[in-house]
């Protein structure tokens, strides 16, 4: 299954949303424990997830321009 960067863009915003402040600490915490559960897969969603809180936190973009609907 393919995640968009659309989709996943949209779960930074959510996480965002709900963890404000502490939202990357908490994404990091995702990988580190999808990492030792070995789901490398897992893991590295939360990673891009962590790569789209730091967009959203320098652009405040909730969402690529090309995914934008």
């Amino acid at each position: 299954m393919v995640i968009t960067d659309y989709v996943v863009h949209r779960a930074a915003q959510s996480y965002a949303d709900t963890y404000g402040a502490n939202a990357l600490d908490k994404a990091r915490e995702r990988v580190l424990f999808f990492q030792k559960n070995g789901d490398s897969i897992g893991a590295d969603m939360w990673i891009r997830v962590i790569i789209a809180l730091k967009d959203l936190a320098n652009t405040g973009r909730s969402a690529p321009a090309s995914d934008r609907r």
